[in-house]
């Protein structure tokens, strides 16, 4: 085999090997939810604070081909110790919009950036019922507003209060996007 053969060997080896490697990713808003599904009809495993590292793992069969849950989801792992002194495993799925990819980009004030707290502070496990059929997603409001707290890039938002008491930013497209009233200083 010749040199430049190996050496394009190699080269394929590792970057297939950086390319499928778990990726970390932090969430980036308050009471998260982990679902153990990505359908509108889901049990809650988990809810997360600002800052939880989860790890991202390769979607299911039945999700593989699926680009509408590709673009909106990421299948996680969250690996946390527990009472008994081992560690506990939960797999789920997390909204991308939600997450950054660095701890270093979470933007919810009070988040611990240093990466210290343990994880056990930064999540709650939840219990679902035994019954397939009973969801427990009414139970566990998804965060209050929309597009989540990351403002990438250097312009950040200008929110405006509208009319009627709303509270809006303009999106690059020139259109009102509607968030959640605090970002205008209301509740």
């Amino acid at each position: 085999m010749s040199l430049l053969r190996l050496t394009i060997l190699v080269w394929l080896f590792s970057a297939a090997n950086v390319v499928f490697a778990q990726d970390t990713v932090y969430v980036n808003t308050r009471n998260l939810i982990l679902r153990d599904r990505p359908e509108t009809r889901y049990n809650v495993f988990a809810v997360m604070q600002a800052g939880c590292p989860v790890k991202v793992e390769p979607y299911e069969d039945g999700y593989k081909g699926n680009k509408s849950v590709k673009s909106r989801f990421y299948r996680v792992l969250l690996r946390y110790a527990n009472n008994a002194g081992g560690y506990s495993r939960i797999y789920g799925w997390v909204e991308k919009r939600f997450v950054v990819p660095a701890l270093s980009k979470v933007t919810v004030a009070g988040t611990d950036k240093t990466g210290t707290k343990p994880l056990t502070e930064l999540m709650q496990p939840v219990h679902p019922a035994n019954d397939e059929n009973k969801f427990n997603a009414a139970q566990f409001p998804p965060p209050a507003y929309k597009g989540g707290e990351y403002q990438p890039g250097i312009a950040k938002r200008v929110y405006h209060r509208g009319p009627r008491g709303g509270c809006y930013y303009l999106s690059a497209n020139g259109r009102k996007v509607y968030v959640d009233k605090q970002f205008c200083g209301g509740r």
